[in-house]
């Protein structure tokens, strides 16, 4: 009982910081993004897969950010943030602190590579000041490209969905600027 009040207090936290704000939604051409954001669940994306991750976006700048359980060791470096229980509230908000240096990354793009819904990282996820927003279809107006899930798709799978789909667009927009310019 007390997870679904989390739940509906992060919703409802979510939903008031939404009403007011104007976001710039942009649909972004995969060979313009600079900057990256992922946040990935721990439990299930293990770190020689994120190495693996790291390395498909060679040549972009990424930051990811998780969670981690109270009784693991905290060992964040250069490109990876992790959340402990004390950098949030009760009710799973993050501190002002984490949403400080959260943002202090500016990206272009947001990449939620979560299946399960980790609320530290959906409140993250919304408060992000990206231009595009890309992730499984479930959080509804929190994501602006999102991708079906499939059974047994993995996260590289939704990963490379992404980045497939970005680089189709910028090639079919590049077509339409060549036939308007013909």
């Amino acid at each position: 009982m007390f997870e679904e009040w989390k739940k509906k207090y992060i919703d409802w936290e979510i939903g008031k910081l939404w009403k007011d704000k104007k976001r710039n939604k942009q649909f972004l051409n995969w060979h313009d993004v600079k900057s990256i954001v992922i946040l990935y669940d721990r439990n299930t994306l293990k770190p020689e897969q994120l190495k693996q991750i790291f390395s498909i976006l060679d040549g972009k700048q990424v930051m990811a950010w998780t969670v981690v359980e109270k009784d693991e060791f905290k060992k964040e470096t250069i490109n990876v943030a992790m959340m402990s229980p004390n950098e949030w509230n009760l009710l799973m908000k993050p501190k002002d602190h984490v949403i400080s240096r959260f943002k202090s990354f500016e990206a272009d793009i947001l990449i939620d590579l979560t299946f399960d819904e980790i609320l530290p990282l959906k409140y993250l996820h919304a408060v992000s000041d990206v231009k595009c927003r890309c992730g499984l279809t479930r959080f509804g107006d929190l994501t602006d490209f999102s991708i079906d899930r499939v059974p047994n798709m993995k996260e590289m799978d939704l990963l490379n969905q992404i980045i497939h789909y970005m680089t189709i667009i910028n090639q079919k927009g590049k077509k339409f600027e060549r036939e308007m310019v013909e």
